[in-house]
């Protein structure tokens, strides 16, 4: 997403995260929000919206207008508040994520960055047209144990009382209602 041959001059990049419900495909958008790298590749903003099955776009539009700073503009529909955001954004570098898209009709109004600035979309199937598209599958048993004991060495210092004796890479079979967790 960082890439620079991913950009054409002038272009905005627009990816997509595709996947089934509940794999991940947020919490992966927000990692890279949260990331350092990814936060000072975009010094003027990283803005946020989940739209979900009936969003309000000129909503979302309105909030991220007045988050540049423009508390004037009122806008009367979509089309004049992607506009404004369109003009606010053309010098800027900033991250546009638009979550939980079940319409490609509704990333539309959020095609308005210039060229230093990004899209990134999740979706679970809504077409984005032109996106850069990633697919988020089901992690295999090595890639969830590795997460999870990534999990637990995190959560394993000093100061708490979690041990990590039971690492998921090699946990003690333990009994819950006459099924084992190994």
């Amino acid at each position: 997403m960082l890439s620079q041959e991913t950009a054409r001059v002038g272009t905005l990049v627009v990816s997509a995260i595709y996947g089934l419900g509940g794999i991940g495909k947020s919490t992966l958008a927000a990692a890279l929000a949260y990331d350092k790298e990814v936060q000072s590749h975009f010094p003027d903003g990283i803005f946020w919206a989940t739209l979900g099955h009936k969003p309000d776009i000129l909503s979302f539009l309105s909030t991220w207008i007045q988050a540049l700073r423009d508390y004037d503009f009122k806008p009367i529909n979509i089309d004049s508040a992607s506009l404004q955001l369109r003009t606010l954004l053309s010098d800027k570098k900033a991250l546009l994520v638009v979550d939980d898209v079940w319409h490609p009709d509704h990333v539309e109004p959020f095609r308005v960055a210039g060229g230093g600035c990004r899209v990134l979309v999740t979706t679970r199937e809504a077409p984005v047209k032109g996106a850069i598209r990633y697919d988020l599958d089901v992690m295999t048993l090595n890639q969830s144990l590795e997460l999870l004991t990534g999990c637990l060495q995190l959560c394993s210092d000093e100061s708490t009382s979690l041990p990590l004796a039971a690492s998921p890479l090699n946990p003690p079979a333990r009994d819950l209602g006459g099924r084992k967790l190994l």
